[in-house]
């Protein structure tokens, strides 16, 4: 009778098994999430891009960059999940190898935040003019990136999940979390100590103000809780993958944070109008010029305003309504 002999099949050991059932495990819920706000954020750039047709072209580029680089990110993680799942199954070996595409995510994370970082810096040099803050959060930004970029560099020369657990791996993933967290609080405490100082007293200033200062924390709060429960997450359970979450909706996060803050300027110009025209009547109908050369349309009320201003009470009254109009234009530079 002939004999049948069977090859035995590789024994796993039960350590890889359950490091490889943490990974997939969050990678899955991380990218349901993601996926979620990714759904969000392209909602976003249909509204931007049919209302705002006429924004200044670096800002539509901005705009673009940011959706391109975020939907690369879900792709990314879409194929390192297809190559979990499905091409190495049945080889759960292979799975501790890391693929190319979720190497190149992190570095695709990585260009998010940095775009996102420069644009709030150049709001916070708007509104505050203060030139450390500015460079603070630019050192920060920068910074974050390039050690950003060598870990990236450092996934694609050992495509393996040992090089995460290693602990210079540790430490700069730790710097790149810790330094990214900083620009976000620096850019929201700028923002909202910037918007506090404008107060006049005035009650239609004083709602604006309160108002952009919602926007400004909101924006921050977000990206900020996520850039630090990454770093808790990594530096205190960093084989369990439970920062993976946390790391696949940053780029998402911080994409709608600056969507969130484009689309809203036209409520916000509504408002600063109304400001304007309520100054106008308190005044008895003040008339000025438009001492800044604003385009008619870039408050989408100027026109509306002008016809409103029919003459001069007192030097007073066209002071007060000037100092007001100018402090409501200020304010909504921080959107």
């Amino acid at each position: 009778m002939a004999s049948t002999t069977s090859a035995a099949a590789p024994t796993v050991p039960t350590e890889v098994v359950v490091t490889l059932q943490k990974l997939l495990t969050n990678v899955l819920a991380g990218f349901a999430v993601a996926t979620i706000i990714y759904g969000i954020s392209v909602l976003q750039v249909f509204n931007y891009f049919r209302r705002f047709k006429h924004d200044h072209w670096w800002m539509k580029t901005m705009v673009a960059v940011l959706w391109i680089l975020d939907t690369l990110t879900t792709a990314m993680v879409w194929h390192s999940l297809y190559t979990y799942l499905v091409t190495n199954l049945g080889n759960p070996l292979a799975d501790i190898g890391i693929s190319w595409s979720f190497a190149l995510e992190n570095g695709l994370v990585t260009a998010v935040v940095l775009i996102t970082h420069c644009y709030y810096a150049h709001q916070v040099w708007t509104v505050s003019k203060n030139l450390y803050i500015t460079i603070l959060v630019l050192l920060c930004a920068f910074g974050s990136a390039a050690i950003g970029i060598v870990i990236t560099n450092e996934i694609f020369s050992n495509l393996s999940l040992l090089a995460l657990t290693t602990d210079s791996f540790k430490v700069k993933a730790i710097l790149v979390q810790a330094l990214a967290s900083v620009a976000d609080i620096v850019i929201t405490a700028a923002l909202c100590v910037c918007l506090r100082n404008m107060k006049t007293g005035f009650t239609g200033t004083e709602e604006l103000v309160h108002t952009v200062m919602v926007y400004a924390i909101s924006r921050g709060v977000l990206t900020t809780i996520a850039q630090i429960m990454f770093l808790v997450l990594f530096a205190t359970r960093g084989t369990s993958f439970e920062w993976q979450a946390f790391h696949q909706a940053l780029a998402k996060l911080y994409v709608n944070s600056v969507l969130m803050t484009l689309n809203l300027r036209n409520s916000l110009r509504k408002q600063v109008k109304g400001v304007s025209l309520s100054q106008m009547s308190a005044s008895q109908h003040t008339t000025m010029n438009n001492p800044r050369g604003y385009e008619d349309d870039a408050w989408g009320g100027q026109k509306d305003i002008e016809r409103a201003q029919t003459s001069v009470s007192t030097p007073q009254a066209k002071l007060q309504v000037w100092v007001q109009s100018e402090q409501s234009r200020q304010i909504s530079h921080a959107m």
